[in-house]
């Protein structure tokens, strides 16, 4: 996996990323991957378009917005990586995906 994240564009999509337990993941992130791409967002559209132009990007987020935006992800993606307190809930989605999505 290190290696992946070493060659990649880490991009993490929440529409929380505001909140204060989140403001504390992303500097820890940015902190850990300074020598590599780390970018964080909350929109949808925006994470669209820095998908679109990373070589090898590896996605992060929150069940709520993986369900919205893992049917739009292009075949050729890596690997998303789901973070959520339900997992039982987004279990349903994801098992559409079990080359991408892990939960």
């Amino acid at each position: 996996m290190k290696e992946v994240f070493f060659q990649s564009r880490l991009i993490w999509l929440d529409y929380d990323l505001y909140i204060p337990q989140n403001q504390k993941n992303q500097r820890w992130l940015s902190e850990h991957f300074k020598n590599r791409d780390f970018i964080a967002t909350d929109s949808i559209e925006e994470c669209e378009k820095l998908i679109d132009r990373s070589v090898r990007p590896v996605l992060i987020t929150s069940g709520k917005s993986g369900n919205q935006i893992v049917p739009k992800l292009p075949e050729a993606y890596i690997e998303v990586i789901v973070f959520c307190y339900d997992v039982e809930g987004h279990k349903e989605w994801a098992k559409f995906y079990p080359d991408k999505v892990k939960l």
